[in-house]
């Protein structure tokens, strides 16, 4: 383990310097400061949607740039939520890290799920980098919008229809309106976008850490039914043993339990507000020459694509404990142990993994869900305009 390059440490450390870059490494370290990207992580989405208010007020008599301004105000009302849900929830992110890590250090003496958890580690490692860079390339993208409609077509346009009151919302007004109005769109952009990589990120690590502890109990489990099978253990061994599985399965299930709790509300929000401000926006580039709005799309199609592949591990991971429970050698132990055994399989069997909302399961068949609905909503809005 000491001579690989990465170490499970590493990954741990990489979470932080990404949550570090917006301020928001605090909700997973105690006595951490509160920098200024603290708290324009919380300031800068609520004047978004402030300013989206006024813009709507006084676009109310241009159907098409108002759709643009409402496509994205769903956006920022993810990051805001987010962001406050995530303060509300501070005390729980510490003390899953904490425990997350106290778990990596106990598994330092067992070179098997010491293995699962470098591997996992490593898989977050590198599905941090995706989410740093996907969500990056699309603010560059976004940002080349203005730059294109300038330069190749001589026309001055807003990167998105948000305007600052005070200043002309025309984007051929004189200097400095237009200019400073452009500047307070890319800030925006810039940390509700490095916001999402941080909070992203941290249910990123304790989804793919939950899945090491699940595999931790099936590694017991496999212990356990060889040794039964080996006739290695006698009747109050094999109870010891199955205490020790039904302990290790409490704690899985308060872990996911918990999971849920903080983030199912989060869920909700989001996908709700992708179905609906994705449909707009795609219905406003179709009729207009908005075409960043794609961007902004294709990025929020990618996270409700890994948000539901996620909440799949999760969902797979209880499968895969059933099973493991039913395959032991329970057959050959006696009465009472099989009892004990067949009690953390009715726990098992309930078990349920992440949700939205409590409403549906957060899994990848919710997001083709998901998926249908922006599509109907797209044509429903076309259908009613032609109508």
């Amino acid at each position: 383990m000491a001579a690989r390059a990465f170490t499970v440490a590493k990954g741990r450390e990489y979470l932080l310097k990404r949550c570090a870059f917006s301020g928001l490494d605090i909700f997973l370290r105690d006595g951490g400061k509160k920098t200024l990207s603290y708290y324009l992580s919380f300031v800068v989405p609520s004047f978004y949607q402030i300013c989206c208010l006024y813009t709507c007020f006084i676009l109310q008599n241009e159907p098409v740039t108002l759709l643009k301004c409402l496509s994205l105000w769903g956006a920022a009302g993810q990051c805001s939520i987010k962001i406050h849900l995530a303060h509300f929830h501070r005390k729980n992110f510490r003390e899953k890290f904490n425990f997350i890590q106290q778990m990596q250090q106990k598994s330092e003496n067992d070179p098997e799920i010491s293995e699962c958890f470098w591997k996992m580690n490593k898989t977050y490692h590198f599905l941090q980098k995706i989410i740093f860079y996907m969500y990056n390339v699309t603010l560059v993208l976004m940002g080349s919008y203005s730059l294109i409609n300038f330069f190749v077509y001589g026309k001055r346009k807003f990167l998105v229809i948000m305007n600052v009151p005070g200043l002309n919302p025309d984007p051929e007004a004189g200097f400095p309106d237009y200019e400073i109005q452009t500047a307070v769109h890319l800030v925006c952009l810039f940390v509700g976008i490095n916001e999402l990589v941080a909070l992203d990120g941290i249910f990123t690590y304790f989804v793919l850490n939950g899945a090491v502890i699940a595999d931790n109990l099936i590694i017991h489990v496999r212990r356990m039914s060889l040794l039964v099978g080996q006739d290695s253990l006698t009747n109050s061994d094999t109870a010891a043993f199955i205490r020790h599985l039904s302990q290790l399965h409490q704690e899985y299930i308060g872990y996911v339990n918990r999971l849920d709790r903080m983030y199912n509300l989060m869920f909700l929000m989001q996908f709700g507000s992708f179905a609906l401000s994705g449909s707009v926006g795609l219905y406003a580039a179709r009729i207009s020459d908005w075409y960043a709005v794609y961007w902004i799309v294709i990025c929020n199609v990618f996270q409700l694509f890994f948000s539901c592949a996620l909440g799949s591990i999760i969902e797979s991971k209880n499968s895969l404990i059933l099973d493991e429970l039913y395959n032991t050698q329970w057959t050959s132990m006696n009465v009472r142990n099989r009892r004990m055994l067949m009690f953390i399989m009715q726990r098992a069997r309930t078990q349920r993994g992440m949700t939205v909302g409590n409403i549906s399961k957060l899994n990848l068949e919710t997001g083709m869900d998901i998926y249908k609905i922006l599509y109907s909503y797209s044509i429903l809005l076309m259908d009613a305009v032609e109508a």
